[in-house]
């Protein structure tokens, strides 16, 4: 008999934008990484012959971190309730990338034309691009927490236990959970505390 907590198996649209934003997010991370390297004009990326081997190490880049996250799958996890640990396995998912692109580019051409800080580069402009898109997505559907930071309750609510409030312990899938958590997040007469 099947787990019934297993998340389900297929893809649907929003996980299918996911992951193009995550491989679009990595091959922008890599040219703007080469070109602040290299600081090129703009003339340099249509009319120089390179231009179409940086745009393949890019590729080639996003292609590679496209398949570590269909293995890694930190996509599949819901951009709303991201914490640390999501930045943590975003980060590991980004390292094995980077090892196995630069396994193949050595393999290919010995990487003799790339310089090593675009590797660095690329790898902190990824990570703050897929982090950047979810703290955009968690403000979009939570704008109260902007304005909570900004008046500092968020650190008064934290420091603070909720008194009164019955922990409660959702299971289950994170879509089925998402309208509930809303709810329990932006009503602070709630007697529920989500744990």
């Amino acid at each position: 008999m099947p787990h019934r907590f297993k998340a389900p198996a297929r893809y649907g649209a929003t996980d299918a934008t996911k992951f193009a934003l995550h491989v679009g997010v990595l091959f922008i991370a890599f040219v703007a990484a080469y070109e602040i390297r290299r600081a090129l004009p703009i003339t340099w990326w249509m009319t120089n012959s390179d231009a179409f081997r940086v745009l393949g190490w890019a590729g080639l880049y996003a292609a590679i971190g496209g398949g570590i996250e269909l293995i890694a799958k930190t996509e599949r996890s819901a951009w709303r309730f991201t914490s640390l640990n999501d930045l943590l396995a975003i980060s590991r998912s980004l390292l094995a990338g980077m090892a196995l692109f630069l396994l193949v580019i050595f393999v290919l051409d010995r990487g003799l034309q790339l310089p090593r800080s675009v590797l660095v580069l690329a790898f902190l402009f990824s990570l703050l691009g897929l982090a950047g898109l979810r703290v955009c997505w968690r403000l979009a559907h939570n704008p109260h927490i902007l304005r909570q930071s900004l008046a500092g309750e968020v650190i008064r609510a934290r420091s603070s236990p909720a008194a009164g409030k019955t922990p409660m312990l959702m299971v289950g899938d994170m879509r089925s959970a998402d309208a509930h958590l809303r709810h329990f997040q932006a009503d602070p007469a709630s007697p529920y505390r989500p744990i």
